[in-house]
């Protein structure tokens, strides 16, 4: 996004609808007084020009356009600083999308018959994709502990304060909750020092 002479920060984000699956990459071209904001935590892909890529499950909020992508649909949101969020949506699958990509493969194989179709990489830096750990995200935690009173305590003091979650019919033991933003790693490693809570899962909680 942006044109010549602007900034031009963005975020692709590809969803699968039926494995719920999201690749993220972004590409800051900014310095980081630009690009990063003051409620997020500083990370590596704000304050350089790394670039953090990653495949996971996560949760997209109702009001998300990746929310209603469904069945053999795909999407990719791309995200830039002047323009905003951009979805790009279609069937990823099925007889007749998949048979079309197949022809559409043996046309340009056709195509090129007795001639070389050049594909190239650039030159690149060594280590420019960032650990995706040191990205700041918000976590769902779902765990088990032995009273729900003192584990809520245990992680407020760890956290501050978190939004608990319940459902009907579930089992006693089990606390679920939904943390603040900070770099993964800081997340999991305070999830570590909780006495008696024992996680059972954790998912992404995206902000797009």
């Amino acid at each position: 996004s942006g044109r010549a002479g602007l900034c031009a920060a963005s975020r692709l984000v590809a969803c699968a609808g039926k494995t719920r699956y999201f690749v993220s990459i972004s590409r800051p071209r900014c310095s980081a007084a630009s690009t990063a904001s003051t409620s997020r935590p500083e990370s590596p892909a704000l304050s350089s020009t790394l670039t953090p890529a990653m495949v996971s499950p996560a949760v997209v909020m109702d009001g998300s356009q990746l929310a209603s992508v469904r069945d053999v649909f795909n999407a990719i949101l791309v995200r830039g600083d002047a323009i905003g969020d951009v979805v790009f949506y279609g069937k990823g699958a099925g007889k007749l999308p998949t048979a079309s990509a197949v022809v559409a493969d043996v046309i340009d194989c056709a195509k090129h018959v007795g001639r070389k179709k050049a594909f190239g990489w650039g030159p690149s830096e060594d280590d420019y994709v960032v650990d995706y750990k040191t990205l700041p995200t918000s976590l769902y935690i779902r765990a088990s502990v032995a009273d729900k009173a003192a584990a809520l305590e245990n992680v407020e003091a760890k956290f501050g304060k978190v939004r608990v979650l319940t459902r009907d019919n579930a089992p006693e033991t089990e606390f679920a909750f939904v943390t603040g933003e900070d770099a993964e790693q800081t997340l999991c490693d305070k999830l570590t020092e909780i006495p008696g809570l024992t996680v059972l899962s954790s998912i992404r909680i995206t902000d797009y």
